[in-house]
């Protein structure tokens, strides 16, 4: 929405928008400097800085639900045992999502199902369940309303865990943070005012998500309706979330403890919001 209406260009900012296949490949572009801003899970962030790279969040981009896990061989997670599970990535969000869901079901990630990756979004994963190829799939809006007009039912959803996450985060190298505190800022004003627009138009964003993406209205809509309430008015990440987010990677054994915010956060923007951001 940000460069459909220009804000972007409001700041004296070129911003190229560019898709992921999900974390691993947007932490190997932003470590390889191909990249200067990822929006990516908070869990693909740890990864990176556990792999020794210099990363940080730097803002909370949406606390909301994104992820429902689909099929139509069970009626919960509990169902999926020695059955094959699509995600985006491993070590990412859906790769996460998943395991502590099969967890909660009182399954072993490891050792009771299968679980793969199919890239490239939700048509490959939609014509893979289709087929007969997998048994369920870890989808977002809207491909997930497609995915239950055709008979999938939601076994499982993020919001079983906990009703809201810090789903994504904007991260950048800590050379780009040092060099370009005002460029993010500016890049952080269009965004929100993107937003605002968003917020108080929904269907604005619907039409662009047609435009942009080919989404169908309707599933655009419904998108919207999803996906703006977890937009933080500030770029705060939500603290329930987060400590449930420790709490469940502490258990999966990713991380010994939770970590002090100064190892994968730099609150500067945060912290200083109310100064610049609507200015």
């Amino acid at each position: 929405m940000g460069q459909s209406l220009g804000y972007y260009q409001d700041e004296g900012l070129q911003v190229e928008i560019i898709g992921m296949g999900g974390n691993s490949d947007a932490m190997l572009a932003i470590a390889g400097g191909s990249v200067d801003i990822v929006f990516t899970s908070l869990s693909g962030l740890l990864e990176a800085i556990k792999a020794g790279q210099e990363i940080y969040g730097f803002w909370g981009y949406n606390n909301g639900i994104e992820f429902t896990i689909h099929s139509k061989n069970g009626d919960s997670l509990a169902d999926m045992k020695g059955k094959r599970i699509a995600i985006s990535s491993f070590g990412g969000l859906t790769d996460f999502v998943t395991r502590v869901g099969l967890e909660m079901a009182g399954l072993d990630p490891e050792k009771d199902a299968e679980i793969l990756v199919i890239s490239g979004g939700a048509p490959p994963k939609l014509a893979a369940l289709e087929a007969g190829q997998i048994d369920a799939a870890i989808l977002t809006s809207p491909p997930s309303f497609e995915a239950i007009e055709r008979g999938y039912k939601v076994i499982f959803s993020q919001a079983d865990i906990n009703p809201t996450w810090p789903t994504k985060i904007a991260i950048a190298h800590k050379n780009f943070i040092e060099k370009n505190p005002e460029t993010i800022k500016a890049f952080l004003r269009a965004l929100q005012r993107s937003v605002d627009h968003l917020i108080a138009h929904p269907e604005d964003g619907a039409k662009d998500l047609v435009n942009r993406v080919k989404y169908e209205e309707r599933y655009s809509m419904m998108a919207m309706e999803e996906i703006i309430p977890g937009f933080p008015p500030n770029g705060e990440i939500d603290l329930s979330g987060l400590e449930t987010f420790w709490e469940i990677s502490i258990r999966a054994g990713d991380v010994d403890e939770v970590w002090p915010e100064e190892k994968w956060l730099d609150r500067r923007f945060i912290d200083t919001a109310s100064e610049w951001l609507r200015n």
